[in-house]
């Protein structure tokens, strides 16, 4: 299979194979280096397994900054309220 999602650098990308495999991921985390020559390769596959679909997927909010936070013990606040309570 092949397939070609125009982005924009704020979606994610997902893969499902036909055995059931679903790989999700962010189209920045994609390496531009070799894309021009063999390409990029996002999965591995058995033998018998092949990719059934590629979709592309918005972000929420929460995830973008759960991964900005990764690597990063402390626990991201939920909303404004709970950094201004902090405060008083």
């Amino acid at each position: 299979m092949c397939s070609v999602k125009t982005v924009d650098g704020t979606e994610d990308i997902m893969l499902i194979t036909v055995n059931g495999i679903l790989i999700r991921m962010d189209v920045n985390d994609i390496s531009r280096i070799g894309r021009n020559t063999q390409g990029v390769r996002l999965i591995r596959l058995a033998e018998d397994e092949y990719v059934a679909t590629v979709a592309r997927v918005k972000k929420e909010e929460n995830e973008e900054d759960e991964s900005l936070n990764e690597g990063n013990n402390e626990e991201a606040p939920l909303n404004n309220e709970d950094e201004n309570s902090n405060e008083e």
